[in-house]
Parts: C-alpha cells; structure tokens; sequence
C-alpha cells in the first residue's frame, strides 16, 4: 500500500538578536516551495510562526529520496542548519532528516548558508514511518 506524504514547507530565519548593523543570516526556500511568512518579527516565535495553512506544494512517499534545497540570501560563516519533518507544529513531533551525504552531526545540524549562492540542496530520506495530509518540513 502506497502512501503519500504531502508536505508545506515554512521557511524561517532563527538569528540570536545582535547589537551590531549587521544583517541576520537568511535562507530561501527553493524545492520544494515554500508558504511565505508575512511577518518575520512572528516567524521564530514558533514552528511555523504567522504562516497561515494553504497549498501542499510537495508530494512524496514515505522511505524516498528527496532534494531539499534553497538560495542563500545572506550567508553566515558559521551557519549550520538542520531539517526536520512533522505531522503537525508541536515540537515532540519532529523528526530529524539528515542528509545521505553524510555531512551532518549526531544531532543532524550541517554546514549550510556560509557563502552567497543561488542554490544550496542536500538530499535526504523521509522516515519510512512518516505518512501525513500535511507534514511542515
């Protein structure tokens, strides 16, 4: 049996607030596409911060393989990131993806965001258990 999961994506900028001019480190989700976030101010304050429900803009199956990938808006030379998938924003529910290139730490965060470029992927696998109407990735 066959199972699909459908997937919205959030794309969100966690920044520790900084004293300096400095602009905070960002991302751009490219594949899949993501909802956007009205208000940025709102976007760390939870998972999915302001973003209303809409559109699945992804569909998958549970077990394959999938290319994740975004545009470096502004880079950070320590930036690192980590994927995650739920059924749902609560925080207990997420489940780490870590990249099949191995590029990733116990905790599943790797090095990304560190230089300006146009496109950023790694590929990953859904958990084999995974299986929603509408993940948040």
């Amino acid at each position: 049996m066959l199972k699909t999961v459908l997937i919205a994506l959030v794309s969100q900028v966690l920044a520790a607030p900084t004293k300096t001019n400095k602009p905070f480190p960002s991302l751009t989700m490219l594949t899949p596409k993501s909802r956007p976030v009205s208000a940025l101010d709102k976007a760390s304050t939870s998972i999915c911060g302001d973003t209303q429900a809409g559109s699945v803009y992804f569909e998958s199956s549970p077990g394959s393989r999938n290319l994740i990938g975004w545009k470096v808006d502004q880079p950070s030379l320590k930036g690192n990131c980590t994927l995650r998938i739920a059924d749902s924003p609560q925080e207990s529910h997420l489940k780490t993806l870590t990249p099949l290139d191995g590029s990733a730490d116990e905790h599943g965060s790797f090095p990304c965001g560190r230089i300006d470029t146009g496109f950023e992927a790694k590929e990953v696998r859904l958990p084999s258990g995974v299986s929603c109407d509408s993940c948040i990735l």
